[in-house]
């Protein structure tokens, strides 16, 4: 992992105590940094976060009604806040996401 703890473990286990470690580079990890401050540079931050939960919050790794409820709670709050045919990615892929979840594009 390429945060600041898994950054100073290896400079540690490096530098301090001399151990043979080959660091291995996640790009992964930094593409979707790049991708999150892209967003947030055009202002589509709230649009990234309602993508994550609604993606999610069906197939999470938890079995927690309460944690399925804050999902939803969070996920009503942000589209309090912000209108979907207001954010230019999700009209872009509206089509794209009714087709995958198997849904008629003029249905509500």
């Amino acid at each position: 992992d390429r945060g600041s703890p898994g950054v100073c473990a290896i400079q540690y286990l490096q530098r301090q105590a001399h151990v043979n470690i080959d660091e291995v580079f996640d790009m992964n990890h930094g593409a979707w940094d790049d991708e999150k401050l892209a967003l947030s540079h055009i202002g589509d931050k709230a649009w990234l976060l309602l993508m994550l939960i609604s993606v999610n919050v069906l197939s999470g790794p938890w079995s927690s009604d309460a944690r399925y409820q804050r999902s939803c709670t969070a996920m009503h709050k942000l589209m309090q806040q912000q209108r979907p045919g207001d954010i230019p990615l999700f009209v872009e892929m509206v089509g794209d996401i009714a087709d995958e979840r198997g849904v008629s594009r003029s249905d509500p």
